[in-house]
């Protein structure tokens, strides 16, 4: 005999060839498992990935908007750091701006030395926390556009909080001190908590020195995740790799629990001194491949009781060989044990299929012939008998996903399965008490006793689908309102641009916001403002037509899409009937609210092409509505461009002058006509731009009004001013008082009071030779603290005159309720004043209503000396103008004394 054919006459043997297909099976099995946990593991990875993504988008953001508002801070704050004077109005201020913020406990302004001296917390202020670990980090900061992020603290209701500050520099870049806020910690609680969407999840806020900010949910008496508790841990690779852009996941554990760990950075759209944030979200690894574990007990189980039910019937084989010479003697009992081995056989096969936790269905020729107990339950069946015979579509309708019965579509998807030998499929069925759930089968043709059998596998995932839907939702709409956000309406926004680009059709963008919000959270909550939200979102949508897209922007901003829009007449009439709709009151928890709205549009094509341009020109329109009034809207139009431009170049420039000192102040002498003695100067402030040479302040004042600049540059006149009329009065210069000018938005801002305060104790300036010039709106205000003001200057001996006199509103009931004590007469009246008889019965009444009440009058624009004798002639006490003397620089003006013949 050849060795060849005894090796295979070896093979050939039952128990070897049965080993081989034990091992074969055993391979199979463990290839399928292998490749479940390989898909089980990149999916949850994946899903961890998103959530750490959204997570990072929204703290980058919150850190981005608090950089805002610590910038907003500091530009507002004097080159130096307030007096002790200024803590009221700064600390209101500070209070108004975290009542306006979300996710920030408090705003505090510090000086060089650690002292806290403005607070929205009254008792943090006269603190000093030079030496407390969370300031440490700006103590060593330099650069003013860093953010500079602390190490975690418990804040002292015993809450791990953050801290981030920026410095303060002066104009010669010198530290002078710092702008911190401390952020709230129910903010980054309530964010981690909405990603957690399993029991065993864990998110956790770290700082970049293996420090625990945040972990949801809380788990006393751990300091630190388990996974950073190795010099070569996760974290720590993590942490030195230097790119905390990126995200890593991988294994780790100290406590023998192992935890899928998904780690990211917060990337603010800002620069920060230390990239030090890290977010860590996991999962236990027992969690995640529960279901993997649990098929893979059942298919070790059906592995075993196959490898036994083969060995025995092999066993049986070889048992019946060995008695088969016995068989005549023994014939009956042999047949016994036979069918006695048999029927145990059956009833294992029984038991494994009955008693698996997944749905399984055998199917001949379309019909059921034996179900699980799990399939029942599943299709909500109470008997076997309810499906033996009966087809899918009979006892349980099987869905599209449309929702539409569809016999058809199974027939289809078995006729797949018996061409291709198996298919899996997603579908929703329909159970006897009307509730539909969602399955994934795995049907398989199999062979038994010469019948081809199709074996249905089925599994419930309506709860995942459902989880899946839900962050999907999430990622394209407001959670506020449920309307699609800025990401989802500008995918619509696109949509309708490639139809009307198609069919040359028209369309139109509209911007939506309102009035004054701010007042409705400040004055009834946020709850009642979130409810607003709500409601004139719900509005919008019943006064717009179906076909159109509304979205939310942000905060009390709205976007409308309008395809079909042809021309500005069926704009102006949709703009006007929105502007109605939302006119009426809105009933919310037990408060009646009337509003005003602003709209800006713009139309396509002749506004735009793309819809970036289309967005930023309705934006540009419902800008210039909102500066026009109230409940108004505005079509694009090509210059609002220009002036929005214009704008902000000049805010830009105005912010750059202030840090560069490019202002400058000229003054004006001030003539009293009966002695021809200089009675004092006015202060007019000058901007000398780089390359744009010296600009007047017609040019740029308004400006500054409108972006309130003008507090920061009113604040500088007044200590300038100040400090000037100080000098010449040490040089022995008689100029007499200075006269500022002020604005009704540095009265609005609340801080007039403690800058004329501080500009006269910084110079030593006697209020007796201080004189400032108030616009005839800041008297007609009926605000009660403003008049305290005026009543305050003037019981300190500051003079009060009316600039522009007659030119406004020119009522006497302010003159009689305020003591005023000079009334200049506009240039207007002055220039025709020899031949316009009512410009001279102007002036006269004005002259002689001033003397009546004893207050002095000044004539402005005098450029003529036959102008100044009339005005004499007239009674008026003083003039000034360009027959005089134009505005001149300081050493200018003392020339120009010093050279004047004394009258």
């Amino acid at each position: 005999m050849k060795p060849s054919d005894s090796l295979l006459k070896r093979l050939a043997s039952p128990w070897n060839m049965l080993a081989i297909l034990l091992l074969a099976l055993a391979g199979l099995i463990g290839f399928d498992l292998h490749g479940a946990r390989v898909a089980i593991e990149s999916q949850e990875r994946q899903r961890l990935l998103q959530l750490v993504g959204m997570v990072e988008a929204n703290l980058s953001r919150r850190l981005q908007s608090t950089s805002n508002a610590l910038d907003s801070i500091r530009d507002e704050l004097p080159g130096q750091l307030l007096s002790r004077s200024d803590l009221s109005a700064l600390d209101r201020r500070l209070q108004s701006m975290v009542a306006a913020m979300s996710g920030v406990r408090s705003l505090s302004v510090l000086s060089r030395e650690g002292d806290v001296i403005a607070s929205n917390r009254p008792k943090f202020v006269g603190l000093n926390v030079r030496e407390a670990e969370r300031y440490q980090v700006m103590r060593r900061g330099e650069d003013p556009n860093l953010l500079y992020v602390s190490t975690p603290f418990l804040s002292p209701d015993g809450v791990s909080s953050l801290a981030v500050g920026k410095v303060l520099l002066d104009a010669r870049g010198e530290l002078k001190g710092y702008v911190s806020a401390i952020l709230d910690p129910d903010y980054f609680s309530v964010l981690l908590e909405s990603v957690l969407y399993a029991p065993d999840m864990r998110a956790e806020l770290l700082h970049s020195d293996a420090q625990l900010v945040f972990r949801v949910p809380a788990a006393e008496g751990i300091d630190a995740p388990d996974f950073i508790n190795t010099p070569h841990s996760l974290f720590t690779r993590h942490i030195q790799s230097g790119q905390l852009s990126s995200v890593q996941e991988g294994l780790a554990g100290s406590n023998g629990q192992r935890r899928l760990v998904v780690l990211g950075s917060i990337q603010p759209n800002t620069t920060t001194a230390n990239k030090s944030l890290v977010i860590a979200l996991s999962r236990q690894v027992s969690s995640i491949y529960h279901d993997w574990e649990r098929e893979f007990l059942i298919k070790l189980a059906l592995f075993g009781t196959i490898a036994g039910v083969t060995s025995l019937g092999l066993l049986a084989i070889q048992w019946r060989q060995r008695a088969y010479t016995q068989l005549c003697r023994n014939h009956e009992a042999q047949t016994c044990q036979a069918d006695l081995r048999l029927r145990e056989s059956e009833e294992r096969f029984r038991k494994l299929f009955e008693d698996t936790v997944q749905a399984v269905v055998l199917l001949e020729n379309g019909r059921c012939i034996a179900a699980n107990q799990a399939a029942l339950l599943m299709h909500g069946m109470d008997h076997l008998d309810q499906w033996v015979g009966c087809s899918p579509s009979e006892l349980s309708p099987w869905l599209q996903p449309d929702g539409q019965p569809s016999a058809d579509k199974l027939a289809q998807l078995m006729r797949l399965a018996f061409e291709q030998g198996a298919c899996e499929f997603e579908w929703t069925f329909l159970r006897p008490d009307g509730q539909t759930f969602i399955a994934h089968e795995v049907v398989t043709l199999i062979h038994q006793g010469g019948k081809a059998l199709l074996h249905v596998v089925g599994t419930d995932i309506t709860e995942q689908k459902k989880a899946r839907e839900q962050i999907e939702f999430l990622a394209y709409h407001d959670a506020l309102t449920g309307l699609p956000n800025r990401v989802l309406g500008q995918d619509r926004l696109q949509q309708a641009l490639e139809i009307a680009k198609r069919h040359r059709n028209g369309l139109a963008v509209l911007y939506l916001d309102l009035d004054k919000f701010k007042y409705v959270n400040d004055s009834y909550g946020h709850a009642v403002g979130d409810a607003l939200l709500k409601s004139v979102a719900l509005r919008l949508r019943l006064c717009l037509r179906a076909e159109d897209t509304v979205c939310r922007l942000s905060g009390d901003e709205f976007m409308a899409v309008l395809p079909e829009v042809q021309g500005y007449p069926e704009v102006s009439n949709l703009c006007t009937r929105v502007l109605s709709e939302l006119g009426g009151p809105f009933e919310l928890e037990g408060v009646q609210l009337f509003l005003s709205f602003s709209m800006g549009v713009a139309l396509y094509p002749q506004d735009g092409s793309d819809s970036e341009t289309l967005m930023l020109n309705a934006d540009t329109a419902l800008y210039e509505a909102k500066k026009a009034g109230q409940n108004l809207y505005r079509v694009f139009e090509p210059g609002m461009n220009v002036k929005l431009l214009h704008y902000v170049e000049t805010c830009d420039a105005l912010r750059l002058a202030l840090k560069q000192q490019q202002f400058e102040l000229h003054y004006q002498p001030q003539i009293d006509l009966r002695s021809g003695q200089l009675e004092g100067v006015e202060a007019l402030v000058r901007w000398r731009r780089p390359g744009h040479g010296l600009i007047a302040p017609g040019a740029f004042i308004g400006v500054a009004e409108q972006s309130g600049l003008i507090v920061p540059i009113g604040r500088w006149i007044l200590h300038e001013a100040c400090r000037q009329a100080v000098a010449w009065q040490h040089a022995g210069l008689a100029l007499g008082r200075v006269a500022v000018n002020l604005s009704a938005v540095q009265f609005r801002q609340g801080v007039v009071e403690q800058d004329v305060q501080s500009a006269l104790e910084a110079s030593g300036l006697d209020p007796s030779r201080l004189e400032l010039e108030l616009t005839e709106s800041i008297l007609l205000q009926p605000d009660e603290l403003v008049m305290a003001v005026l009543a305050q200057w003037s019981a300190l001996g500051i003079r009060l005159a009316i600039d522009d006199f007659g030119t406004g509103y020119s009522s006497l009931a302010y003159l009689k309720r305020m003591k005023v004590d000079k009334l200049k007469i506009d240039r207007s009246f002055i220039t025709d004043l020899l031949h316009e008889d009512e410009n001279q019965a102007i002036v006269q009444a004005v002259i002689q209503i001033a003397r009546s009440l004893k207050i002095d009058t000044l004539a402005e624009g005098i450029e003529d000396p036959l102008v100044a004798e009339q005005l004499k002639a007239l009674g008026c006490d003083g003039v000034q103008g360009h027959w005089y003397s134009k505005p001149l620089p300081a050493a200018e003006l003392e020339q120009w004394f010093n050279q004047r013949p004394q009258a």
